[in-house]
């Protein structure tokens, strides 16, 4: 076995062991790679330098084999037994397989994470737009009531004031009277003030658990790219225990449960239709707005261009006047130059 032979085949593999274990889920890799969740040229570079330092090793191993053992068919074989057999080559795989796992496991939090939180925004501007009808409901009762007891007192005072008899002045506040204890009595039976209270109470919980979710992943986004230098156990304890002992998984589903007492199978068909139909003119609005700004941006361009288009021309016509200028001082020149001769000539 020649010397050369063995750096034409180092040569045209090019040190490719430390990509080898990849193989299998190379496009999983290479996609937690490219969105940022890891840093896989750390790693390569750690594994790559451990590859070179063993080489020589490797390479006097290979070159103390018998010519006539067979167990290898080349230097590349050898090399690739020799590596999976040494253990801190394997650890160093390891280490970042470990790190690819824990990339994985972000990813995948980090969307259900999401899912989580656009459902929860659902479910709150669902029943925020109950709130509202409740909210509107109540307001019409108070505001009626607190008119028609002004009404009330003002009747009575100018029944009592002027001891006028109509029997007007003494059916009215009858009515007004049994108006006022009616729509009381309905506020009070179907308990929209209750509702209304439990309704605010869910709100503030679901904004509390948004806004947890939210900083959730600001905590994970922080620590990414996972590089060779990441502390994976920091970051297995963040996912396993920290956002386990929070709370916050079993406040969700508290929140769900409270969401599912206080809005009915009805409550839910209604204000799920109203809610796509406040989304489809969000939709447009945007739609509409992205237009307006890209022909607010076509007009400016357009205004830039006739600004340059005026320079220019306003530039070929200074320069045109500069030229008639020079060529009338030239001709009055040649004018004065012509009759200085002449005089001259005269005067000889």
């Amino acid at each position: 076995m020649s010397n050369n032979s063995v750096d034409t085949e180092k040569e045209s593999n090019s040190l490719q062991y430390g990509t080898d274990y990849k193989k299998n889920h190379s496009k999983l890799i290479e996609e937690l790679d490219r969105e940022g969740f890891i840093y896989n040229a750390s790693f390569y570079e750690e594994i790559e330098t451990y590859i070179l330092n063993k080489e020589n090793e490797i390479l006097t191993g290979y070159q103390n084999i018998n010519e006539g053992d067979l167990t290898y068919q080349n230097y590349e074989s050898y090399k690739r037994d020799m590596l999976n057999k040494d253990t801190k080559y394997l650890r160093a795989i390891g280490h970042h397989m470990g790190a690819i796992q824990k990339a994985q496991k972000i990813k995948k939090f980090i969307a259900d994470n999401e899912i989580q939180k656009e459902k929860m925004k659902k479910y709150k501007q669902i029943k925020g737009l109950k709130y509202n009808d409740l909210k509107i409901k109540i307001n019409n009762i108070q505001l009626s009531v607190i008119f028609l007891s002004i009404a009330l007192t003002f009747l009575e005072s100018l029944h009592n004031i002027l001891e006028i008899d109509n029997i007007a002045f003494s059916i009215i506040p009858i009515v007004i009277s049994g108006y006022i204890s009616f729509v009381t009595a309905i506020g009070r039976f179907f308990k929209y003030e209750d509702n209304k209270e439990t309704l605010v109470k869910l709100d503030e919980k679901q904004s509390f658990i948004i806004n947890r979710l939210a900083y959730r992943e600001v905590l994970l986004k922080r620590i990414l790219p996972i590089t060779r230098f990441s502390d994976q156990g920091k970051i297995n304890n963040m996912i396993e225990l920290d956002f386990t002992k929070d709370g916050l998984d079993e406040m969700i589903s508290q929140t769900y449960q409270e969401y599912d007492i206080n809005m009915s199978y009805t409550d839910k068909l209604q204000y799920k239709e109203e809610w796509i139909e406040m989304k489809k003119r969000d939709v447009q609005q945007q739609l509409s707005s992205k237009t307006l700004q890209k022909k607010e941006k076509d007009l400016k361009k357009k205004e830039i261009k006739s600004q340059e288009i005026q320079t220019e021309e306003s530039k070929e016509i200074q320069t045109d006047q500069d030229k008639e200028i020079q060529t009338t001082e030239n001709n009055s020149l040649e004018i004065d130059i012509e009759s200085q001769v002449g005089k001259n000539i005269k005067d000889i």
